[in-house]
């Protein structure tokens, strides 16, 4: 969309993406669709409008850019829980395994120094389910600490009373911010 507020089309091809996110650079963004082979991380370059296909998982979606733009992570189930894995676009066979653990719920969102990665964490207990913000240091392997630790502790990570949706940080940094169903909350890490 231009700031016109016109449009086009960023490819002729057609499918139902998912989670687009711009690489620090603004000159591509990756994003996920389930095709022929399943789900999967794919990269749009911008400059020339192709698309090129980053991860082989067959699951592989919520992909987020390194803050240096050299490498993306992302949410797979390839090892049987769902984890948080790293490739470097256009390398396939490095794949790196981050973290994994069945609480996991999303992929999460890198700090701005590259050392931690924000991510929710998902637990149950007493038939109720709920979901907050958790961090994974040492470069995104854990151990997984709880950020805001209001609810529900099972094998040691964290859940609120609240459904929490993905994290994010600022623009200016520093910040990190939850966007639950009913109001919003901001925290200083």
């Amino acid at each position: 969309i231009g700031r016109d507020g016109s449009s086009r089309p960023a490819l002729a091809e057609r499918h139902n993406f998912h989670y687009p996110v711009f690489s620090p650079d603004g000159r591509r963004i990756a994003l996920d669709f389930v095709g022929g082979d399943g789900r999967d991380v794919w990269i749009l370059s911008l400059g020339d409008g192709t698309l090129s296909r980053a991860t082989f998982d067959r699951d592989g979606h919520d992909a987020t850019w390194s803050p240096d733009g050299r490498t993306i992570i992302y949410s797979s189930a390839r090892s049987g829980a769902p984890g948080t894995y790293r490739i470097r676009p256009g390398n396939a066979a490095s794949v790196d395994s981050l973290f994994a653990h069945a609480e996991m719920a999303f992929t999460g969102a890198w700090t701005p120094d590259g050392q931690t990665i924000v991510t929710v964490a998902i637990a149950s207990r007493d038939g109720v389910t709920s979901q907050d913000i958790a961090a994974l240091p040492n470069g995104g392997r854990g151990p997984m600490r709880p950020i805001v630790a209001t609810g529900i502790f099972t094998s040691g990570l964290i859940a609120s009373a609240r459904s929490t949706k993905q994290p994010c940080f600022s623009y200016i940094g520093g910040t990190v911010s939850r966007v639950p169903p009913i109001t919003p909350a901001v925290t200083e890490i």
